[in-house]
């Protein structure tokens, strides 16, 4: 006999609005990382973008991928991210399965149960504030992670510039203000 009490309630059940909408995005069936571009058919892979003073660094997952499997181009101050991930049709592209009598026999069908691997084309163009030096890019790839670092120019640089006012001026390499020295 189940106990009354033991009951899920329905109230003990609910969910925040925020919660819901929460749940909702971290279990869609895009994730995040591998968003489709719904336009024009193009996979589109997660980077994040740093700057300090001197630089831009952009770091981007590209797992699976040679460095000559993809392009890295740049035009005055926007980074073109491109290429292809193809898998060439592993596990279906094996039709023919050997047995231990030295005989090949057909493989059996392959129903695919979950695809979330994402296959083709990835396009990406991140837009930087600002220019930076193309000829100076660093570029490392190692486990699937691509790093740039792109020196900003010198005119894109932050610098500080000093504010005088009539009160301070500086006279031969000293401050004074309101005529004594400091």
């Amino acid at each position: 006999m189940t106990s009354l009490m033991n009951r899920p309630s329905l109230i003990n059940e609910m969910i925040s609005l925020p919660e819901a909408v929460s749940s909702l995005f971290e279990n869609s069936f895009l994730s995040p990382g591998w968003v489709s571009n719904l336009d024009n058919n193009k996979l589109m892979t997660a980077f994040n973008v740093y700057e300090d003073s001197t630089s831009f660094y952009v770091m981007g997952l590209l797992p699976g991928l040679d460095p000559d499997k993809f392009d890295l181009n740049v035009k005055e101050n926007m980074l073109t991210v491109s290429g292809k991930y193809t898998f060439n049709g592993w596990p279906l592209g094996g039709t023919q399965a050997e047995t231990g009598k030295g005989k090949e026999e057909k493989a059996p069908a392959i129903q695919t149960l979950l695809r979330e691997i994402p296959e083709g084309q990835f396009y990406r163009q991140i837009q930087l504030p600002s220019a930076f030096d193309a000829d100076k890019i660093e570029a490392h790839y190692e486990d699937g992670l691509l790093k740039l670092r792109l020196p900003k120019t010198q005119s894109s640089q932050t610098r500080r510039i000093p504010v005088h006012s009539s009160k301070t001026q500086h006279i031969e390499g000293e401050l004074v203000s309101g005529g004594k020295s400091k």
